[in-house]
């Protein structure tokens, strides 16, 4: 019902849909019925994730407009960060020193919070259960890595959390010299990175499963739902598996091993299908690719509303596209992204072509998020003022600190600020003569501070003694952190609050919401992220720009 209803809002907008690799239904009650054929006839593509979805759907009517497809995930690809990461970690730890090799002892153990809950309604001691048995694995020899699949490190619910019952599953071993848990957050491709590691996996968590048979490891399912047996059916492992309510002490044990003797059986039949599996995973994005260019096509025929061959029309005009870095590692550190902007407004003032440069950086005063914009006139000022802000700041209330400057000053604004600003240049020649550069940032929207106060709420990060938030420090999308008076820090995540907030349009300003530039078009350089796949495993984040004239 959940995902037909979110099928329905974007088609009440007049969005296309498609649904990727999917298990649906058995259909049974009236209501059910209705609405999934009255939903999903309306929508342009069903990826059905195997043969049964598919007769679900042939069974209330739906036929045209679906394909089988393996599921999504499987076409996830690497992260070379993520593996280098891991391997320092095993070649650090004794632990894993025979990892990767035929007589590799390492059984991976994905345990889920769903199952423990499902487990606890029929009393099933699934915590019991699964500590009892990694005793008897490391009792046997084996060691035994424990996966949280599902992760928030700063609630205490356990929905898509795994993290409370895997501490109480690691507090429960005995040996705990023979098991390695690490309480933290993983990115999807570092879990992936220590399943390819283990010999084998017992499955609780779905994507786990996934990620396994991705790194060809054998897995043993125990789990909930139709979903991965359909997945296991792929491989012909379907036999595999042991249903939740089936769960105890012993017959886990017993299915291990009867698992772990057919290993070779195993691999081979993962062998033989890997290929097939993967090429039927990356059917999603090809069906999906041909809709979406059927749309563009008649989108740009009928509205002549897309342009590629007119890249002016979306970035404006401009003379070059680049990317890059600051080559100073301190700038890079609190940057956002690569730092592109601080380090140029240093150069301009070391070299003298501006004496000062207006910037604006956060605080924090008597424990209220606020902000500080001013004319920084050292470089030590500009590093300051490094990283982006992702709150409303009205720039244009305080552009007397221009005309107040004696010198030459760079300016640093988002695009609709700009556009203000240039207003007033052409009424005010002696904004014009001080005003030497402007340098626009990439803008998808602007909030209010109640964005940021709630994710700092939920993430239980005080401003009680603090002085100033970065919204976004470090590698790829990074972290958010509170900076105190003190010298300590706490961080939380970005990409979960924040960015969450922003992309769902929270707390957004009105005038955002029909805003069309988003380069900032009347800069003289505008700067952003570059949310590329290949640069996520850059061990140095660039920024890309826009260069808009000569003299930029």
């Amino acid at each position: 019902m959940e995902i037909r209803a979110r099928a329905a809002v974007p088609m009440l907008l007049g969005v296309p849909a498609m649904k990727y690799s999917q298990a649906m239904g058995t259909f049974h009650s009236f209501t059910n019925c209705f609405l999934a054929k009255w939903i999903l006839t309306k929508i342009k593509l069903i990826c059905g994730r195997d043969e049964g979805t598919l007769e679900n759907l042939k069974s209330i009517g739906i036929e045209e407009n679906v394909q089988l497809c393996a599921d999504g995930a499987f076409t996830m690809a690497d992260d070379a960060r993520c593996n280098e990461m891991v391997d320092g970690v095993c070649r650090a730890d004794e632990f894993y020193r025979a990892c990767g090799s035929a007589d590799s002892r390492l059984v991976g153990i994905s345990i889920s919070s769903v199952v423990e809950k499902k487990c606890g309604k029929i009393n099933i001691d699934y915590k019991g259960i699964m500590v009892d048995f990694i005793d008897k694995l490391n009792r046997a020899g084996y060691k035994v890595l424990i996966i949280a699949n599902g992760a928030r490190i700063n609630s205490q619910k356990p929905r898509n959390n795994d993290l409370m019952i895997c501490d109480a599953v690691y507090e429960g071993v005995k040996d705990k010299r023979m098991v390695r848990w690490y309480h933290k957050e993983m990115e999807a491709e570092e879990i992936r990175a220590y399943l390819g590691k283990c010999r084998f996996l017992v499955a609780s968590r779905f994507h786990a499963m996934i990620g396994a048979l991705e790194q060809k490891v054998p897995v043993l399912r125990v789990g909930w739902s139709h979903k991965y047996q359909e997945v296991l059916d792929f491989f012909h492992l379907g036999q595999y598996a042991i249903d939740f309510s089936n769960l105890t002490a012993e017959s886990l044990e017993q299915e291990f091993y009867k698992f772990a003797e057919c290993e070779d059986e195993i691999r081979g039949k993962i062998e033989e299908s890997y290929e097939a599996v993967m090429e039927s995973s990356r059917k999603n994005i090809e069906y999906v690719g041909a809709i979406v260019d059927e749309i563009v096509a008649k989108s740009a025929k009928k509205k002549k509303i897309l342009d590629y061959k007119n890249p002016d029309k979306y970035l404006g005009t401009h003379v070059a596209c680049r990317k890059g870095y600051a080559q100073d590692e301190g700038i890079r550190e609190n940057a956002a992204s690569g730092g592109m902007v601080t380090a140029l407004l240093c150069h301009l003032l070391k070299t003298g072509q501006i004496d000062g440069a207006w910037v604006t950086k956060t605080k924090v005063e008597n424990g209220v998020l606020g902000y500080d914009t001013f004319i920084a006139v050292t470089e030590e000022e500009i590093r300051g003022a490094s990283s982006s802000i992702y709150m409303n700041i009205p720039l244009l209330k305080h552009v007397d600190i221009v005309r107040n400057f004696d010198g030459k000053v760079a300016v640093v604004m988002t695009p609709c600020m700009l556009h203000g600003l240039e207003k007033l240049m052409e009424k005010d020649a002696g904004l014009r003569e001080k005003i030497v550069l402007k340098l626009g940032l990439y803008c998808s929207g602007n909030h209010s501070d109640k964005a940021t106060l709630l994710s700092l709420e939920q993430s239980k990060v005080s401003l009680d003694g603090a002085e100033r938030l970065y919204y976004r420090r470090g590698h790829w999308r990074g972290l958010s952190s509170v900076v105190y008076k003190d010298g300590s820090e706490k961080t939380f995540s970005y990409s979960k609050t924040i960015c969450a907030y922003k992309n769902a349009y929270f707390f957004e300003k009105g005038s955002c919401m029909t805003c069309q530039d988003h380069f900032a078009l009347a800069a003289d350089i505008s700067f952003g992220d570059i949310w590329l796949k290949e640069m996520k495993g850059n061990p140095i984040k660039h920024t890309s720009c826009v260069i808009r004239n000569e003299k930029a």
